[in-house]
Protein backbone atom coordinates (compact mmCIF):
# COMPACT_ATOMS: atom_id res chain seq x y z
CA UNK A 1 0.00 0.00 0.00
CA UNK A 2 1.20 3.38 -0.78
CA UNK A 3 1.91 6.31 1.42
CA UNK A 4 -1.13 8.81 1.15
CA UNK A 5 -0.85 12.75 1.20
CA UNK A 6 -4.48 14.07 2.96
CA UNK A 7 -5.12 17.16 0.84
CA UNK A 8 -8.30 19.87 1.36
CA UNK A 9 -10.01 17.84 -2.24
CA UNK A 10 -8.28 14.04 -2.20
CA UNK A 11 -5.31 12.10 -1.31
CA UNK A 12 -2.25 12.45 -3.41
CA UNK A 13 0.09 9.39 -3.91
CA UNK A 14 3.54 10.17 -2.17
CA UNK A 15 5.94 8.83 -5.06
CA UNK A 16 8.54 5.91 -3.52
CA UNK A 17 12.26 6.05 -3.35
CA UNK A 18 14.99 4.12 -2.38
CA UNK A 19 17.87 5.23 0.01
CA UNK A 20 20.01 4.76 -3.16
CA UNK A 21 18.17 7.03 -5.10
CA UNK A 22 18.05 9.93 -2.57
CA UNK A 23 21.81 8.92 -1.70
CA UNK A 24 21.01 8.54 2.12
CA UNK A 25 23.49 6.15 3.82
CA UNK A 26 22.36 4.14 6.98
CA UNK A 27 25.91 5.27 8.92
CA UNK A 28 26.36 9.15 7.75
CA UNK A 29 23.00 10.11 7.51
CA UNK A 30 20.54 7.49 9.57
CA UNK A 31 23.12 7.31 12.31
CA UNK A 32 23.23 11.10 12.45
CA UNK A 33 19.37 12.14 11.80
CA UNK A 34 18.16 9.20 14.90
CA UNK A 35 20.85 10.50 17.39
CA UNK A 36 19.52 14.14 16.97
CA UNK A 37 15.59 13.27 16.67
CA UNK A 38 15.62 9.61 19.04
CA UNK A 39 12.66 10.83 20.06
CA UNK A 40 10.95 9.01 17.05
CA UNK A 41 11.79 5.63 17.86
CA UNK A 42 12.58 5.90 21.88
CA UNK A 43 11.09 8.78 24.27
CA UNK A 44 12.99 9.63 27.27
CA UNK A 45 16.53 8.63 26.29
CA UNK A 46 19.70 11.00 25.56
CA UNK A 47 21.85 10.33 22.81
CA UNK A 48 25.69 10.24 24.45
CA UNK A 49 27.78 8.20 21.68
CA UNK A 50 27.70 6.81 18.34
CA UNK A 51 29.43 4.22 17.55
CA UNK A 52 30.80 3.15 20.97
CA UNK A 53 33.30 0.59 21.27
CA UNK A 54 35.30 1.45 25.27
CA UNK A 55 33.87 -1.81 26.53
CA UNK A 56 35.85 -3.41 29.30
CA UNK A 57 36.03 -6.97 27.51
CA UNK A 58 35.26 -7.95 23.63
CA UNK A 59 35.54 -6.34 20.38
CA UNK A 60 32.17 -4.98 20.14
CA UNK A 61 31.05 -2.08 18.88
CA UNK A 62 27.18 -0.48 18.67
CA UNK A 63 25.41 2.30 16.51
CA UNK A 64 23.90 4.30 18.93
CA UNK A 65 24.54 4.18 22.84
CA UNK A 66 21.66 6.35 25.14
CA UNK A 67 21.43 7.10 29.15
CA UNK A 68 17.64 6.38 29.73
CA UNK A 69 15.52 8.46 32.51
CA UNK A 70 16.86 5.84 35.61
CA UNK A 71 20.34 5.85 34.14
CA UNK A 72 20.45 2.90 32.17
CA UNK A 73 22.34 2.45 28.88
CA UNK A 74 19.97 2.37 25.65
CA UNK A 75 22.28 0.44 22.80
CA UNK A 76 20.10 0.90 19.43
CA UNK A 77 21.33 -1.24 16.32
CA UNK A 78 20.42 -0.41 13.22
CA UNK A 79 21.00 -3.93 11.38
CA UNK A 80 18.40 -5.91 13.55
CA UNK A 81 14.90 -4.50 11.46
CA UNK A 82 16.10 -5.69 7.95
CA UNK A 83 17.52 -8.84 8.89
CA UNK A 84 14.11 -9.62 10.87
CA UNK A 85 11.87 -8.45 7.59
CA UNK A 86 14.47 -10.87 5.05
CA UNK A 87 14.01 -13.74 7.46
CA UNK A 88 10.30 -13.53 7.59
CA UNK A 89 9.70 -13.03 3.85
CA UNK A 90 12.25 -15.86 2.63
CA UNK A 91 12.31 -18.38 5.31
CA UNK A 92 15.88 -18.65 5.78
CA UNK A 93 17.25 -19.37 9.19
CA UNK A 94 19.38 -17.02 11.30
CA UNK A 95 22.87 -18.90 10.52
CA UNK A 96 21.91 -18.63 6.62
CA UNK A 97 21.30 -14.99 7.04
CA UNK A 98 24.39 -13.89 9.62
CA UNK A 99 26.75 -16.27 7.10
CA UNK A 100 25.30 -14.75 4.26
CA UNK A 101 28.37 -13.18 2.03
CA UNK A 102 28.20 -9.84 -0.02
CA UNK A 103 29.47 -12.36 -3.13
CA UNK A 104 26.19 -14.58 -2.31
CA UNK A 105 23.66 -11.68 -2.60
CA UNK A 106 22.79 -11.49 -6.20
CA UNK A 107 20.65 -8.60 -6.27
CA UNK A 108 20.53 -7.77 -10.25
CA UNK A 109 19.16 -11.20 -10.26
CA UNK A 110 16.64 -11.17 -7.79
CA UNK A 111 17.92 -13.67 -5.09
CA UNK A 112 19.98 -14.95 -2.50
CA UNK A 113 22.71 -18.20 -2.63
CA UNK A 114 22.76 -20.63 0.44
CA UNK A 115 26.28 -21.71 -0.52
CA UNK A 116 26.39 -25.70 0.36
CA UNK A 117 30.14 -25.46 2.06
CA UNK A 118 30.12 -21.80 3.35
CA UNK A 119 26.43 -20.61 3.74
CA UNK A 120 25.75 -21.24 7.35
CA UNK A 121 27.01 -19.13 10.78
CA UNK A 122 27.13 -21.66 13.56
CA UNK A 123 27.41 -20.84 16.95
CA UNK A 124 28.93 -22.99 19.66
CA UNK A 125 29.34 -22.12 23.30
CA UNK A 126 32.74 -20.52 23.19
CA UNK A 127 32.59 -19.38 19.50
CA UNK A 128 31.33 -18.97 15.99
CA UNK A 129 32.42 -20.55 12.82
CA UNK A 130 31.13 -20.52 9.30
CA UNK A 131 30.08 -23.96 7.55
CA UNK A 132 27.64 -26.10 5.61
CA UNK A 133 23.79 -24.97 5.80
CA UNK A 134 21.40 -27.30 7.96
CA UNK A 135 21.27 -29.83 5.41
CA UNK A 136 21.93 -30.85 1.90
CA UNK A 137 18.98 -29.70 0.98
CA UNK A 138 19.00 -26.46 2.43
CA UNK A 139 21.64 -24.96 0.25
CA UNK A 140 19.10 -23.33 -2.40
CA UNK A 141 18.78 -20.31 -4.31
CA UNK A 142 16.14 -17.81 -2.68
CA UNK A 143 14.09 -15.18 -5.25
CA UNK A 144 13.63 -11.87 -3.31
CA UNK A 145 10.45 -9.95 -3.55
CA UNK A 146 11.01 -6.64 -5.25
CA UNK A 147 10.90 -4.06 -2.16
CA UNK A 148 13.59 -6.26 -0.33
CA UNK A 149 16.10 -6.27 -3.41
CA UNK A 150 15.34 -2.23 -2.89
CA UNK A 151 15.98 -2.63 0.91
CA UNK A 152 19.30 -4.91 0.79
CA UNK A 153 20.44 -2.91 -1.98
CA UNK A 154 20.16 0.16 0.20
CA UNK A 155 21.85 -1.32 3.07
CA UNK A 156 24.69 -2.87 0.66
CA UNK A 157 25.48 0.87 -0.79
CA UNK A 158 25.32 2.00 3.17
CA UNK A 159 28.24 -0.16 4.22
CA UNK A 160 31.80 -2.33 3.16
CA UNK A 161 32.36 -5.66 4.16
CA UNK A 162 32.52 -9.60 3.36
CA UNK A 163 29.59 -10.22 5.85
CA UNK A 164 25.67 -8.88 4.76
CA UNK A 165 24.30 -8.58 8.02
CA UNK A 166 27.43 -7.90 10.97
CA UNK A 167 28.00 -5.06 13.29
CA UNK A 168 29.06 -1.57 11.93
CA UNK A 169 32.52 -2.94 13.23
CA UNK A 170 32.12 -6.21 10.95
CA UNK A 171 31.56 -8.33 13.77
CA UNK A 172 29.41 -11.88 13.97
CA UNK A 173 25.67 -11.48 15.01
CA UNK A 174 25.15 -14.13 18.22
CA UNK A 175 21.77 -15.90 18.15
CA UNK A 176 21.77 -15.91 21.75
CA UNK A 177 22.29 -12.77 22.26
CA UNK A 178 19.56 -11.68 19.78
CA UNK A 179 17.29 -14.24 21.18
CA UNK A 180 17.81 -12.94 25.13
CA UNK A 181 17.61 -9.56 24.69
CA UNK A 182 15.24 -8.67 21.60
CA UNK A 183 13.24 -11.55 20.41
CA UNK A 184 12.26 -13.09 23.26
CA UNK A 185 11.16 -9.86 25.26
CA UNK A 186 9.48 -9.26 22.08
CA UNK A 187 7.65 -11.90 22.25
CA UNK A 188 6.59 -12.19 25.89
CA UNK A 189 5.20 -8.47 25.59
CA UNK A 190 7.76 -7.46 28.32
CA UNK A 191 9.09 -3.98 28.29
CA UNK A 192 12.87 -3.89 27.39
CA UNK A 193 14.78 -0.91 25.66
CA UNK A 194 14.29 -1.39 21.93
CA UNK A 195 17.05 -3.38 19.81
CA UNK A 196 19.43 -3.74 22.52
CA UNK A 197 22.63 -5.58 22.25
CA UNK A 198 25.25 -6.77 23.61
CA UNK A 199 28.91 -6.45 24.73
CA UNK A 200 30.26 -9.96 23.59
CA UNK A 201 30.24 -10.21 20.10
CA UNK A 202 32.73 -12.27 18.31
CA UNK A 203 35.03 -10.49 15.38
CA UNK A 204 34.96 -12.65 12.27
CA UNK A 205 38.73 -14.87 12.40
Amino acid sequence: MPLLELTADSLETVPSSTFAAEQILERTDLQRLLRARIDTVIEDVLIVSEEFAEFTRGRRRVDLLGIDREGRPVVIELCYGLLVVTAGWTGARWGELTGLRRVNTHLDDGCLVIDPDTGCLHEGTHQLWIGPPKTPASARTITLPPFLIDLLQDHLNGQDGDFVFATLHRCWLRRSDFDRRVFRPAIDGTRQRPVQGTSDTTGFP
